[in-house]
């Protein structure tokens, strides 16, 4: 054998063996095997009140697209409620105030997202970067919340109403996460967990009709005269960016 024919033989078994891994990796997605679609259960929802159900579905080899939708109940509480928070700033104290009536135990409301995930690494497992798309909706009627901003320095920022509530909110998010199996249920199922974060650009609109507002009184004979003359109605506009978390459980098929 001369040393031609020796590395002709080297290049040909290197191109052959490379040719066939070549035509297995880039196998469509309609023969591959494996469980393509995951329902999840968002559990960080669960502690604020929220039910969330997600479906995710394989529909490219490291793309898959997950759908949901979430109800957040009310909880039967008596009593005002009191926004207090510490804020400087017209914008902040308008954040801040919103972020607490938003999810007051007594409001109730569904939301919507959807999904675009990519799994650099391996199919539907470990790191993936998601885009996500979101709306979402608040509600409550004639309750009593009183507004308590510490950080003005004075009792401008103090005032009391009974008041019904539409909050309707809307964004994009950007959410690197992690997933991963937990236990093999064997025939190609999976109990899955999932955990992200990420940023979000919100844009909010709310719309707030008092039955009464009030910012001072001295006596009850002069806080009720004064709420004989302060029904009125506000819509308010406002963005902002916040940082979102979250962890999952899921039964993949």
């Amino acid at each position: 054998m001369t040393i031609r024919t020796f590395f002709a033989g080297l290049f040909f078994i290197f191109f052959f063996h490379s040719g066939i891994a070549r035509s297995r990796t880039s196998q469509p997605d309609s023969v591959q095997t494996g469980p393509k679609n995951t329902i999840w259960l968002n559990g960080f929802a669960l502690l604020s009140n929220r039910i969330e159900l997600s479906f995710e579905k394989k529909v490219a080899k490291r793309f898959s697209i997950e759908t949901g939708a979430a109800y957040k109940y009310p909880q039967p509480v008596s009593g005002p409620l009191t926004a207090e928070y510490n804020a400087h700033g017209p914008h902040q104290a308008l954040t801040s105030y919103f972020q607490i009536v938003e999810t007051a135990p007594f409001s109730k409301g569904w939301s919507g997202f959807l999904n675009f995930k990519y799994y650099p690494v391996q199919p539907q497992v470990g790191f993936y970067l998601a885009a996500n798309a979101f709306y979402r909706n608040r509600k409550y009627h004639h309750r009593e919340v009183n507004n308590l901003n510490i950080g003005g320095g004075s009792d401008e920022g103090f005032w009391y109403s009974r008041q019904s509530l539409n909050l309707q909110a809307y964004g994009v998010s950007l959410l690197p996460g992690y997933t991963f199996k937990v236990v093999s249920l064997g025939n190609g199922k999976f109990i899955m967990a999932d955990i992200f974060t990420g940023l979000s650009q919100q844009y909010f609109n709310t719309y707030t009709n008092f039955d009464w507002k009030i910012k001072h009184y001295s006596t009850l004979a002069n806080f009720e005269e004064q709420k004989l003359n302060s029904k009125s109605t506000e819509y308010v506009r406002f963005e902002k960016v916040q940082v979102v978390a979250g962890f999952k459980a899921g039964f993949r098929f």
